[in-house]
């Protein structure tokens, strides 16, 4: 049931992978049919599309030559020339899709497994994760997210091992005679194989048997032509079709169902929640699972629903940092500093390299005046790949609040490079630039992120600012109507547009924006407004 290929918008690759994979294999079975180039180069096309959707796609060439093999079709040279382009393609984004996870040190390095580790990972997960939950359509055993395990049970690695040399043989047995029966099981195994933690150690999801699917597919379709084909009497096939559809009913009832378990993170994590709690699991896998909806629920906007999760995860797992981290989170969210430091001491002390928690308590140490700490935690945040630019612009927000505004423009200037259409980022800059006394660099940063996102109320209101500092009033007027038509209540920006415009002596227009930005209350709005009404030429003064 490989619902989270369809129900969530993060499996569209999935869905496309497929789409793409399938369609080039269609026309380079049309190609071997009538040899025509047309059908050739449209496989190849679409063999491209697929690598672009999911990197699953690299083992499509061994599909080509499995085929061969499985037809017994002559292997001459023009048999491979016609596959050398597909094999180019898979290798450059085999080397691409390797050389991007390899600078990502939290996925190559956290597991440094040998290869025989790797390859009994590879044989247990695919026969006791991908394999089961292929056939029985019930939550399993496994961990619907399971991670590298070591040490394994060595009898379940032996059983692994067992189970896939029976399908080996299976595969060569049937290549002589059922040759069906080994396309499909070689495609399933094939596709799969990607996904299985020979290159890359990681988390296994249903998601990524989608394609591999298709094989069983063929099996299952297979099976039933050869069970219909053997019925006696013959008035039995009448009733072999509804046998075979009833099941088929139920599983997509089943699908339906499960849908609805994938419409958001929290219904996700309730049912992982009862799929463990009913299987008697290992705790720190129920733990696990309270922490996600924890967090699911807290941004939903529901911090106090998200502490009775977080509480109960520490209560199953008291040694797990990721509890601690998200608990410390939450009483930020909720507006308490103390315990909030609290958690994420601890969960620095289970787990000191935990750069999330180092970042986090960065920004709560600036908070609550803690500029020196909140510097030193966020450079220790930046050691992770992952999430380095977004720690050095809290660290240049901090470098600012402490008076050190060379280096936190170029703590901007670094997350910039790093991450160059985040529009944030070009504000940050320019703010830390205007109170440097660099208007001009401010501007060309405020109007960068502008183009970027025309929306972003800081760009605008930075942008009205740096142009007052760079006495440019016009343009400074023209920015802050520009983030009023966006805001029309912000009273700042009707503050400093009239303000803007007793600078340039009009009066009249200033007046409406002074008088919205006082009657809120603001008491430099209010003296800018006594000031407007008894300037010589106000109408309210002549009245006077």
């Amino acid at each position: 049931m490989r619902t989270e290929a369809v129900a969530w918008v993060t499996g569209r690759k999935d869905l496309l992978c497929a789409f793409f994979s399938l369609t080039s294999l269609g026309f380079y079975f049309r190609y071997l049919a009538t040899t025509r180039r047309s059908s050739y180069a449209a496989s190849l096309a679409l063999f491209f599309l697929a690598l672009l959707s999911k990197g699953t796609a690299v083992a499509f060439p061994v599909i080509l030559i499995l085929h061969d093999f499985v037809s017994r079709r002559s292997t001459t040279v023009k048999t491979w020339a016609e596959k050398v382009p597909f094999i180019l393609l898979s290798i450059i984004f085999a080397a691409i899709g390797l050389t991007a996870r390899a600078s990502y040190q939290g996925v190559l390095n956290e597991a440094p497994f040998e290869l025989f580790d790797r390859l009994s990972q590879g044989a247990y997960r695919g026969v006791f994760y991908y394999l089961t939950r292929a056939l029985v359509p019930v939550p399993s055993l496994v961990s619907p997210y399971p991670p590298p395990q070591q040490p394994l049970q060595s009898t379940l690695i032996f059983l692994a091992w067992v189970i896939s040399a029976l399908l080996v043989l299976a595969f060569l047995l049937s290549a002589q005679k059922k040759r069906r029966v080994a396309w499909g099981l070689g495609f399933s195994v094939i596709m799969l194989s990607t996904s299985l933690p020979f290159p890359v150690l990681g988390y296994s999801a249903d998601r990524f048997s989608y394609l591999p699917a298709f094989g069983l597919s063929c099996l299952f379709a297979e099976g039933v032509q050869a069970l219909h084909g053997r019925l006696r009497p013959a008035r039995l096939r009448g009733l072999f079709l509804p046998l075979v559809l009833l099941p088929m009913v139920g599983l997509a009832a089943i699908t339906w169902k499960q849908c609805e378990t994938w419409r958001d993170s929290v219904s996700l994590w309730t049912e992982a929640i009862r799929t463990y709690s009913g299987w008697n699991e290992d705790p720190k896998n129920l733990a696990l699972a309270h922490v996600y909806r924890g967090r699911a629920l807290r941004e939903e906007g529901r911090p106090e629903a998200a502490l009775v999760d977080l509480e109960y995860a520490i209560d199953l797992d008291p040694e797990s940092a990721a509890s601690h981290t998200e608990m410390g989170i939450t009483f930020d969210a909720l507006g308490r500093p103390g315990p909030a430091l609290k958690a994420l001491d601890t969960a620095l002390r289970l787990a000191p390299e935990d750069a999330r928690a180092y970042y986090h308590r960065g920004i709560l140490r600036r908070n609550v005046g803690d500029l020196e700490g909140s510097a030193a935690d966020l450079s220790k945040a930046t050691a992770d790949p992952a999430h380095v630019a977004r720690a050095l612009s809290q660290r240049g927000i901090t470098r600012a609040a402490q008076g050190d505004l060379a280096q936190a423009v170029a703590d901007f200037s670094e997350a910039i490079d790093i991450a160059p259409s985040t529009a944030e980022l070009y504000v940050n800059r320019g703010i830390a630039r205007v109170s440097y006394g660099t208007p001009e660099g401010a501007i060309i940063d405020f109007e960068t992120a502008l183009r970027i996102q025309p929306t972003n109320i800081g760009a605008h209101f930075g942008l009205g600012v740096a142009n007052l500092q760079a006495d440019r009033p016009l343009a400074a007027v023209n920015a802050f109507t520009g983030l009023l038509r966006l805001d029309p209540g912000h009273l700042e920006a009707l503050k400093k547009r009239g303000e803007t415009y007793l600078r340039l002596g009009e009066e009249g227009r200033a007046l409406p924006d002074l008088q919205a930005a006082a009657q809120a209350g603001d008491p430099d709005a209010i003296q800018l407004l006594e000031e407007a009404q008894t300037r010589p030429g106000n109408s309210l003064h002549n009245q006077k």
